[in-house]
């Protein structure tokens, strides 16, 4: 999902990632790398920056500090060139990267060993203090000793300033597999989360607040909602909502001062963000697969025409066996939908291909091709 912020002069920052192959199909040196845009407010291009990596490389999260430093949080595996900095991992490692307002690589740093760690959030406190959190596996260090994921998948939490540097740190291990899918800071330094933890094939979610120094939880309430996203409130209290849009206003504490809950439909809301504005206003944004209703009347997502199939099919005909020439797997050119549903019409009534789906041979084929063919009836 892509990032956005909004710099101090007005100027919107995209984050995302960008791959260096023309078309998606081309799976040769197919790979994605964090791209960085600033666009002024009419939306034109100030400036853009590629990471470039030789593997996957992923932004997650990214805030704007007060004057105007960028800061990313992300993963990569394989080598990674941040400025003049080139970073390396064994495995997949947790990236923080921090960009001038101009675009420059101030200061890149990877923290992880071979395993897997990966920074999902990214938060910033009053005091310009860098709050990071996501999943590891193995150990990861941030510069105050080694965190153990004990149970299979655990959850890193980590303070640091604004050069990168450690201040405090923590591991989460409740249960076997622990996810982080949201984190945020309050007014006051609490570090809040929104998370979900699995043992023995049973989900627990909820939400949970630390002291500034993460060295002490200091309440946690269950939501019984999936992928509970957390937002601190300039009153001091907190609001936290699931992709099923359950909404919750909790105290300080954590206790429940009011619930409301919409029709989220079938499906609810895939990668649902929450945000709060100045003044004080609850958004919450998601990807709506069927019908949902705010309590202003539903709102049905509009469904594209898929046309995978369609081209499929009219490609199928080129990993065909040709009767004309006894059989040889042969390679003919790409038709068009309506000209690909001609020939095979053809090819029944001529009784080449009684069963065009039978006969057809794909054994040299790519298999999404091959599965086109078991689809397809004669004649169509």
């Amino acid at each position: 999902m892509p990032e956005s912020a909004i710099l101090p002069g007005g100027d919107l920052v995209l984050g995302g990632v960008a791959s260096p192959v023309e078309h998606f199909y081309d799976l040769t040196g197919y790979y994605s790398q964090p791209l960085v845009v600033r666009l002024t407010p009419s939306g034109q291009e100030v400036w853009r920056v590629t990471l470039p990596a030789t593997n996957d490389a992923y932004v997650n999260s990214m805030v704007v500090g007060a004057d105007g430093t960028i800061y990313l949080a992300g993963s990569f595996s394989g080598e990674l060139t941040a400025g003049a900095t080139t970073l390396t991992s064994s495995g997949v490692d947790a990236l923080v990267v921090a960009l001038s307002v101009n675009g420059e690589v101030l200061w890149a740093k990877q923290f992880g060993n071979g395993a897997a760690q990966r920074a999902w959030h990214l938060a910033m406190d009053g005091t310009g203090d860098l709050i990071i959190g996501g999943p590891f596996m193995g150990t990861i260090d941030f510069g105050g000793g080694l965190l153990s994921a004990t149970n299979g998948e655990d959850i890193f939490l980590a303070r640091l300033d604004a050069s990168g540097e450690h201040i405090a740190s923590r591991a989460i291990d409740d249960a076997e597999y622990d996810t982080l899918w949201s984190l945020d800071v309050a007014s006051d330094g609490t570090v809040l989360i929104g998370a979900e933890h699995t043992e023995d094939f049973m989900v627990s979610l909820y939400v949970a607040a630390y002291a500034p120094d993460l060295g002490v939880e200091l309440w946690r309430t269950d939501t019984n909602m999936s992928e509970p996203q957390v937002r601190a409130r300039a009153d001091g209290t907190l609001v936290t909502v699931g992709s099923y849009l359950q909404m919750l206003h909790l105290d300080e504490g954590g206790a429940q001062i009011s619930a409301v809950s919409y029709d989220a439909g079938t499906f609810g809301l895939l990668y649902p963000r929450l945000a709060v504005t100045p003044d004080g206003l609850n958004c919450v944004t998601g990807a709506a697969l069927s019908t949902v209703d705010l309590g202003t009347g539903p709102l049905t997502p509009r469904r594209r025409r898929r046309r995978s199939h369609r081209v499929l099919r009219c490609r199928l005909d080129a990993y065909v066996r040709d009767p004309a020439r006894r059989g040889h797997l042969v390679r003919r050119r790409a038709l068009s939908p309506a000209r690909f549903r001609k020939r095979a019409r053809r090819w029944t009534i001529r009784g080449r291909y009684r069963d065009l789906r039978r006969r057809s041979d794909l054994a040299g084929a790519p298999r999404r091709l091959r599965g086109a063919a078991q689809s397809l009836r004669p004649g169509v």
